[in-house]
């Protein structure tokens, strides 16, 4: 059940913008698009409240973070990762947000930010800021890398005691990386949130196929068939309308999209979304299922492109402590199309697990 939590305070509208100062800075000043994509109003707090961002180094190259709350002994919000948190005083573990794609950069979950309201420190991480020339080679792509990526970057910020939330691809690495990794390390993530993760990669291109028998046979002649060009463009838009999300014009995925990574999607997916292929085709939830404990809200939108019976497969992977909610109305991009309750969700579930770690 999600709690009554009202979240309209935060979309107080702010007046007097705080400047920038450099990589850990305030908030850039309000513009008429709104910086939380989608959202109707722009927080106040959202322009004074502390950011950074920095760069990692993995294996020759340099993957990117973005940090958003107050630092320890700065006052206000919830300290850096969980460093000397005290548990007496109910202080809420951070949120580790691993974003989907593949290749698309995080920006598209610019509206999880929000949390950062709710005294919650939110960081973002696993995205190599690279041009394509300077990224890994195509064939050096894999899961793995990217379960040693998340190892690195963890153990970059000290992150202790934390929750974390996987979108899309980001749920499977989540997964992969929390089985992957020792129980020590397994012990420090509270619970994890997954929105559109599936049982196996198979099943997820099934699902794909699935959506498209539900539009026009033209519409599916030009996405199956990627060399048609003429029209493609316009039929992946009717695709991401009914199925992703209703808010395409939203500046966050405008944003996203054009620094998206053809060589990391090629990699990971093979060129075509709808046919199986790349690194993933062999993807599967099952084996790694009896080694991830942790407390888990697979949190969804009613229309997404992954079926409900999907999630109950998985689900159904572990006996007991995986919750599905199901968003109506909303797509894959359900923090976008129904932030609000996306949100209340989300924050509620984490809320639970941090009175249970007190």
């Amino acid at each position: 059940m999600r709690s009554p939590h009202n979240w309209t305070h935060l979309k107080a509208a702010a007046s007097i913008p705080a400047l920038a100062s450099g990589p850990a800075s305030a908030a850039p000043a309000p513009s008429r698009v709104a910086p939380f994509c989608g959202v109707t109003g722009v927080p106040s707090w959202a322009f004074t409240i502390p950011w950074e961002e920095r760069l990692v180094d993995f294996a020759g190259h340099k993957t990117w973070v973005r940090e958003v709350g107050k630092k320890e002994g700065s006052g206000g919000l919830f300290g850096l990762f969980g460093k000397g948190s005290d548990k007496s005083k109910g202080q809420k573990w951070p949120l580790l947000v691993v974003h989907g794609g593949p290749g698309l950069p995080s920006r598209y979950l610019e509206t999880l930010e929000l949390l950062a309201g709710q005294d919650r420190r939110i960081g973002c991480g696993n995205s190599f800021l690279a041009s394509e020339n300077r990224g890994p080679p195509q064939d050096d792509i894999t899961v793995d890398m990217f379960v040693q990526e998340m190892a690195t970057v963890k153990q970059a910020l000290g992150l202790q005691e934390h929750h974390m939330l996987g979108h899309g691809w980001g749920g499977m690495l989540a997964l992969s990386s929390l089985a992957a990794g020792s129980d020590e390390d397994g012990g420090k993530v509270q619970s994890l949130t997954l929105t559109g993760c599936p049982p196996s990669y198979k099943q997820l291109i099934a699902d794909h196929q699935q959506k498209l028998e539900q539009l026009p046979e033209e519409t599916r002649a030009a996405l199956r068939d990627r060399s048609l060009e003429d029209g493609q463009a316009q039929a992946m838009d009717g695709y991401n309308r009914r199925f992703v999300t209703h808010r395409p014009d939203a500046s966050c995925l405008n944003a996203a999209s054009s620094g998206q990574s053809a060589t990391v999607t090629a990699a990971l997916t093979g060129s075509n979304p709808f046919q199986v292929g790349g690194a993933l085709r062999d993807w599967d939830a099952e084996p790694l299922m009896a080694k991830v404990q942790q407390p888990m809200l697979i949190l969804r939108g009613g229309n997404e492109e992954l079926s409900l019976s999907s999630a109950q497969q998985l689900q159904s992977l572990r006996p007991g402590g995986i919750t599905i909610d199901t968003l109506p109305g909303a797509g894959s991009y359900a923090h976008i199309d129904a932030w609000e309750p996306y949100l209340e969700a989300v924050n509620t579930f984490m809320l639970s697990h941090d009175q249970a770690a007190a």
